[in-house]
């Protein structure tokens, strides 16, 4: 039988729209017992090179339905970290780290969002990267960081220098600003840095 799975080809062939209903239909119906969840892995491959964040949004849906199955203590986690870096490194190469004057929407948006997956895959050479852009300020220039990626820079840093928590918990308390506090929670609350 044909399996959507199976044929790139096929995907290539599809509309944007076509394509978000289908990652759509493929998490619904993995809710039931019609489709596992573990087709998603030969599914998402297919989609590597897309550079539309509104495909990119019910990827990363499918991702996370994916990160149920896996713990940090299973053998098989760093292979779906591995995985998870493998999809979004295609478009994490293409839009870069920072970004860039008079860029669209989309690219902003996918940015942030493959730059969540390259954290969540714990890629070294991606956080190594984020976390030289936070500088050696101190107190720390926030305001020297692109809004756009400032979470993530804070939360590379916090994962090579631990102790920038109690600086960045202090920072917290004292800004007033909502967008930077925002960001600054997600460095203090991050977990998966261990």
């Amino acid at each position: 039988p044909f399996s959507i799975a199976q044929s790139e080809e096929f995907v290539n062939k599809l509309s944007k729209e076509q394509k978000i209903r289908l990652l759509l239909d493929r998490s619904l119906l993995a809710k039931t017992p019609l489709v596992s969840s573990a087709t998603h892995l030969d599914l998402l491959p297919k989609f590597k090179s897309e550079k539309n964040y509104a495909i990119w949004s019910p990827i990363l849906s499918l991702i996370n339905d994916l990160k149920l199955f896996f713990s940090p203590k299973d053998a098989d986690y760093q292979n779906f970290q591995e995985y998870v870096l493998d999809l979004a490194s295609t478009q994490l190469e293409r839009v870069g780290l920072d970004p860039k004057d008079r860029e669209d929407d989309n690219d902003s948006k996918l940015r942030q969002l493959v730059l969540g997956l390259a954290l969540y895959a714990k890629d070294e050479k991606t956080t190594s990267a984020l976390a030289k852009k936070l500088g050696k300020t101190n107190p720390v220039d926030y305001t020297a960081i692109h809004p756009d990626i400032r979470a993530h820079v804070l939360i590379a840093a916090q994962r090579q220098k631990p102790e920038l928590f109690n600086q960045f918990l202090e920072d917290y308390q004292k800004t007033a600003d909502p967008n930077l506090k925002d960001d600054i929670l997600s460095a203090i609350t991050d977990i998966s840095g261990d």
